[in-house]
């Protein structure tokens, strides 16, 4: 009996009457619209200092787009100052220069997809391919489209009619080294690259020359690969580059 009054003592209490919740006086219709006016007041001003900070960090980037994650993409609309040859055949090498040539997405000379040598953004090369016809220069990036001041002129490719000089004898051959068994001609036609894979017993090897006012020159020593293995056919084929690197491969 004494347990279960010390639990009924314990557990058990009373409100005092100062304390109900009746007593306490209720809030004003009118503070509480002020209270949710504030608080719209509040959530308009963080979005506007938001699109704010936003549209700053845009300007002091600049113009662009992002693209992957972490990378920018500057859509700068791009020019052509000049471009120079003004004509040639196909195979010539065109300098265009101008502003944001980065990243050509489309590249015309001629009416026809030319490729891109070399470009550093305001020096672009590239190669006028075959079927081009006279017309204009262009450049597509990510800003937009350009195209150069005037047309580029197509001329006829120049074929020899006659032979230029003696034939072309590398030195330095060992044995029946063929030579001319490949050859390969540069865009501008003014450097050769001819390979002789039985040069030395079958070891192989390139010689280059390169035209001059007419006249072919050889240029150094013929090519021999180091740590050649025998009988390797070094000159089997050779072939430019673009750029005008050359590269002999022999037989695999």
């Amino acid at each position: 009996m004494q347990k279960q009054r010390f639990y009924k003592n314990a557990f058990s209490f009373k409100i005092h009457p100062h304390v109900r919740s009746s007593n306490f006086p209720k809030p004003k219709p009118y503070f509480m619209k002020a209270i949710l006016a504030l608080y719209r007041l509040w959530v308009v001003s963080i979005c506007l200092f938001l699109i704010s900070f936003a549209n700053a960090s845009t300007d002091s980037i600049g113009s662009g787009n992002l693209g992957s994650p972490g990378s920018w993409v500057d859509d700068s609309p791009p020019a052509i100052n000049s471009f120079s040859p003004a004509s040639g055949p196909v195979g010539t090498l065109v300098t265009i220069t101008g502003t944001n040539l980065n990243s050509p997405t489309a590249f015309t000379i001629g009416g026809v997809s030319a490729i891109a040598v070399s470009n550093d953004g305001t020096s672009l090369v590239g190669m006028v391919m075959p079927a081009a016809q006279t017309g204009a220069v262009s450049v597509t990036t990510a800003g937009g489209t350009t195209a150069a001041v005037g047309n580029f002129t197509v001329s006829p490719t120049p074929f020899p009619s006659v032979q230029q000089g003696d034939k072309l004898v590398g030195s330095g051959a060992v044995g029946n080294a063929l030579q001319g068994y490949s050859i390969s001609v540069s865009a501008d036609g003014n450097t050769a690259l001819v390979g002789g894979y039985l040069d030395n017993g079958g070891a192989g090897a390139a010689w280059v020359y390169t035209r001059s006012g007419g006249i072919w020159t050889q240029q150094g020593n013929k090519l021999v690969g180091i740590d050649a293995e025998e009988y390797s056919g070094q000159g089997w084929s050779v072939s430019f580059e673009c750029r005008r690197q050359y590269r002999p491969c022999g037989r695999s």
